[in-house]
């Protein structure tokens, strides 16, 4: 039987998020875990889209997850 590979999303929420290489300030931290849940779900064989960050607001948030499920078969958000 052959299936087509699934299409996952993943992305964080959280406005203390920044990316990896840009300088911490106060109450910030780096996006790590949509960078190690993208790669594990490639090395599971998905196809994988990084969002990034979304802030912390409900509506934005609700937006970008009803944006995504036009390409995804799963969203993963963290």
């Amino acid at each position: 039987v052959v299936r087509p590979r699934p299409r996952v999303v993943v992305l964080s929420t959280g406005s203390e998020l920044i990316q990896p290489g840009e300088g911490l300030t106060g109450g910030q931290i780096y996006d790590s875990n949509s960078f190690a849940l993208t790669a594990a779900a490639r090395d599971a064989g998905a196809i994988a889209y990084r969002v990034g960050a979304v802030a912390d607001d409900a509506e934005t948030l609700r937006a970008t997850i009803e944006d995504q499920l036009i390409r995804a078969d799963i969203v993963v958000t963290t």
